[in-house]
């Protein structure tokens, strides 16, 4: 008899510690997980525009002016359209440029991912800092912006 209880407990404990891998370990349960497998259901890809800084609204070029020497990412929004930008701060080389990865939309946020390209061992040295940035036009979505 005692012999089966220990069975019983050894089948129930590793019953539960499968359950746990299941949920917690391999994502099943976590939120994160959910989110993502959510996100990936409902995403919808944005058509958008690269802006020149010509194309700007002066007011969004102010702030840019005024960021530009570190990192930072921004949203400026009008009536019509949502402008993100991406400035990835001084750098001491040309060469660079930003590329958008991705943009798309769920029902929770708009989400965009660039990218810095610059090769470090080819990268055309110049006098004086660069301020790598690009900035992005599509209609008003009246979401937040997550920055990947």
């Amino acid at each position: 008899m005692r012999r089966f209880i220990h069975i019983c407990m050894a089948v129930f404990i590793i019953g539960a510690c499968c359950i746990f891998i299941k949920n917690y370990v391999l994502g099943e349960g976590n939120a994160e997980y959910r989110e993502a497998i959510s996100r990936e259901e409902e995403r919808v890809d944005l058509d958008f525009t690269v802006c020149e800084a010509g194309r700007l609204p002066n007011e969004l070029l102010d702030i840019i002016e005024e960021k530009k020497a570190a990192p930072f990412k921004l949203t400026f929004t009008t009536r019509e359209y949502m402008y993100i930008v991406v400035g990835y701060g001084a750098q001491n080389r040309g060469g660079c440029s930003v590329t958008v990865n991705s943009l798309y939309r769920t029902s929770q946020a708009v989400y965009i991912d660039t990218n810095l390209i610059g090769i470090e061992g080819e990268a055309i040295q110049i006098d004086g800092m660069t301020y790598p940035y690009i900035a992005v036009k599509c209609e008003n979505q009246n979401l937040p912006v997550v920055y990947e």
